[in-house]
């Protein structure tokens, strides 16, 4: 089936070192080419000419046409002019009602979904959310993203005595919770040291406020690495002993599932969309949202018992294979494609 993937110049699949979403947008791409579709990824102009991009979409028979949400005020534009003419799918990652409550743009946001025929939603946490904040209902599926882009090579069983190793991946933002998570580990007791592993130009006064707290704990206890490719990070994770997040929200969690994958227990806010994917006490750690004190106490305590942390990484290690693949994504929103006599008619 021809299809296209339409994303917002603001996307960053061009960056070395793209955001989750990005993730999700060029792997779901791969998956549905390896099952026989044919995906044109178009990449529209922040200034979108609705009739010009409406002509072009339209010559070239597309059955259907996957928009990233990001881009919704360009595509409901577009979507009008489309209507009946092109099925209009929209991937859903987080709403800007979810991010920015007070936004403006809530009404046209519930205009564009409203514009297309289906969605599919990275976690049930993002439908739920949106249903709730926009008041729409729209035919749905709900696509966890894939971990098979990132080599399952699991870490080995912790049984070096010494400090106990934790990670955190994730552009240095606000929304990742950096500082958070440092004035957490401000109150650990115990041995430890702490990677932060992430982009750390995105938001340079951030970054800046962040390398200042790590300097606080001193170097041989937090490292700050910055941007990592995949393989740099698989790395990291195989030596490291458990993965830690003070993320303020997070609509899935890659990075998580990616630790997981790896055999790293997650250490994180009992609030987000990873929770759909982890099990409290079996491979992970739940503290309630923004206790710095429980997070604190959570850390002290893998590092105080090495029986505890040797039993959720079993955990996660068990965990680790039931993890979705970008294939099932795939399976998921074809599901809401035209069937193939629909699409040929």
């Amino acid at each position: 089936m021809k299809l296209a993937l339409l994303l917002p110049r603001a996307s960053g699949l061009a960056r070395r070192f793209p955001s989750g979403g990005d993730v999700y947008d060029a792997q779901l791409a791969l998956a549905l080419e390896r099952r026989g579709h044919a995906v044109d990824v178009l990449r529209t102009p922040p200034e979108l000419d609705a009739r010009a991009w409406s002509v072009r979409l339209g010559a070239r028979d597309y059955a259907a046409v996957l928009q990233d949400e990001l881009g919704h005020a360009d595509y409901l534009r577009l979507n009008r002019r489309l209507a009946g003419r092109v099925r209009a799918i929209a991937l859903v990652h987080v709403t800007r009602a979810r991010l920015e409550p007070a936004a403006k743009s809530a009404a046209v946001e519930r205009a564009f979904l409203q514009s297309v025929e289906s969605a599919l939603f990275v976690s049930r946490q993002v439908r739920r959310e949106t249903q709730r904040l926009l008041g729409v209902r729209v035919t749905s599926r709900v696509a966890h993203p894939g971990c098979d882009h990132f080599p399952r090579q699991r870490t080995k069983p912790r049984t070096a005595a010494g400090p106990v190793r934790f990670v955190c991946a994730g552009h240095l933002l606000p929304n990742k919770g950096q500082l958070e998570l440092l004035d957490a580990f401000a109150e650990v007791r115990g041995r430890y040291t702490l990677a932060l592993a992430g982009d750390d130009g995105r938001d340079r006064r951030y970054a800046a406020r962040v390398r200042r707290a790590a300097a606080k704990l001193g170097a041989a206890r937090v490292k700050l690495l910055g941007p990592l490719t995949a393989a740099q990070l698989l790395r990291l994770f195989q030596r490291s002993d458990a993965f830690v997040s003070a993320s303020v929200y997070e609509s899935y969690g890659i990075a998580a599932a990616e630790a997981l994958s790896a055999g790293l227990p997650v250490v994180s806010w009992s609030e987000g969309g990873l929770w759909e994917f982890l099990s409290p006490g079996g491979d992970s750690m739940q503290v309630a949202p923004r206790d710095h004190g429980g997070l604190a106490r959570a850390v002290s305590q893998l590092c105080a018992d090495g029986e505890l942390l040797r039993r959720l990484q079993r955990g996660a290690r068990r965990s680790a294979r039931a993890l979705p693949s970008w294939d099932d994504a795939a399976m998921r929103l074809e599901r809401l494609l035209p069937s193939e006599r629909h699409a040929a008619a």
